[in-house]
């Protein structure tokens, strides 16, 4: 079913698009309610903040309609690449962060390839926004995003970018524990570049990388395999590979007897879930200690 459109938010002093998007039902009036979770383009949404303050109209244009998502997606490109992008492209007049054709997935604002095409906020850089203070207490923070975006007057992406120590990476780069996880309805550690890296090229056990940054070794062996934090790993050349975990006696022993779940055992050893549940139901040592 063709259900999608291409849209533009006019600026009512020059009648050109200030924005360029593609959506379904009511998407494209959605940018005017100023709704909390549109926090991460902080550009657009001070630029209707301060318009409708100044109680000016903003009109919405249509493009096209009854597109399908891949149309919709390539008619939106077409269009950011007409008028350009500020502070990307020669000459833009649009807001949009990126080239289009994303289907609201902002998840590439926070890579290191679109971090690298923007001048990087840094206490060296003339046009930074916070103070040194102001970007530590970001990356130790666990206040949810919207109090963060309207505390220090800067939007998601650069919260995430310092999280992720590539914005204002000269003050973050020597802090050695992990950042504030945000809270949120699905909560999660971002996990700095530099540590991403370091756990794509290292060569070591589960159990190291659980002990060193209390994270699952689902997490490592997603970033080894490249299917995560792979903007930061791409040009790194092979992962290095994850060593074998040798289980003792006393630990088939204390597996065998725990009431822990089997993803809480492979946590705490440093194992894949099978190797657990194998052990478990006898499949596995059954008189000797092996190495995984």
């Amino acid at each position: 079913m063709n259900k999608y459109y291409v849209y533009g938010l006019m600026h009512p002093n020059t009648n050109q698009p200030f924005y360029i998007g593609k959506g379904k039902n009511e998407r494209a009036q959605s940018h005017l309610l100023l709704k909390n979770d549109d926090i991460y383009n902080m550009r657009k949404r001070k630029l209707i903040e301060q318009l409708i303050t100044d109680g000016q109209q903003i009109e919405i244009i249509y493009y096209d309609t009854g597109l399908t998502n891949d149309e919709a997606n390539a008619e939106e490109k077409r269009l950011i690449r007409k008028y350009g992008r500020l502070d990307y492209d020669n000459n833009g007049i649009l807001t949009n962060m990126t080239k289009g054709g994303e289907g609201g997935d902002n998840s590439q604002f926070f890579t290191e390839e679109s971090y690298s095409k923007m001048s990087r906020p840094g206490i060296k850089n003339p046009r930074a926004k916070l103070t040194e203070e102001q970007v530590i207490e970001i990356y130790h923070s666990i206040d949810p995003m919207p109090q963060m975006v309207e505390k220090y007057n800067v939007g998601g992406g650069q919260i995430n970018g310092i999280k992720k120590k590539v914005y204002y990476a000269d003050i973050t780069q020597n802090i050695q524990v992990l950042p504030g996880i945000t809270a949120s309805k699905c909560s999660r550690q971002i996990l700095p570049y530099d540590i991403v890296k370091e756990i794509y090229l290292k060569e070591e056990s589960y159990a190291y990388f659980k002990e060193k940054y209390n994270i699952s070794y689902q997490v490592v062996r997603r970033i080894k395999q490249g299917k995560s934090n792979k903007t930061a790993t791409k040009n790194l050349g092979p992962a290095g590979h994850v060593k074998k975990h040798r289980l003792t006696n006393s630990d088939i022993a204390e597996i065998r007897q725990s009431n822990l779940t089997s993803k809480q055992l492979a946590g705490k050893f440093g194992v894949h879930q099978e190797t657990i549940r194998n052990i478990e139901t006898g499949r596995t040592h059954r008189f000797f200690s092996y190495e995984y």
